[in-house]
């Protein structure tokens, strides 16, 4: 999942994304690698949302 042009790496970022709003504890995770690679040229457009993700995440687990 190197190439950020392929298919199956943008619909795992969108499953990543999709994850880290939905599960309350283990979604902590996917918000967590997303706001670490939020730099890629992908993710760029997506910022707020994986900001806000991790965000919804950590009070979700308070």
């Amino acid at each position: 999942m190197k190439d950020s042009n392929s298919f199956v790496y943008n619909v795992w970022l969108i499953i990543l994304l999709v994850a880290a709003y939905i599960w309350p504890i283990f979604g902590l995770v996917p918000a967590i690698y997303l706001f670490i690679k939020r730099k890629d040229e992908q993710l760029e457009k997506m910022q707020g949302l994986i900001t806000l993700a991790l965000i919804w995440q950590i009070m979700l687990c308070l």
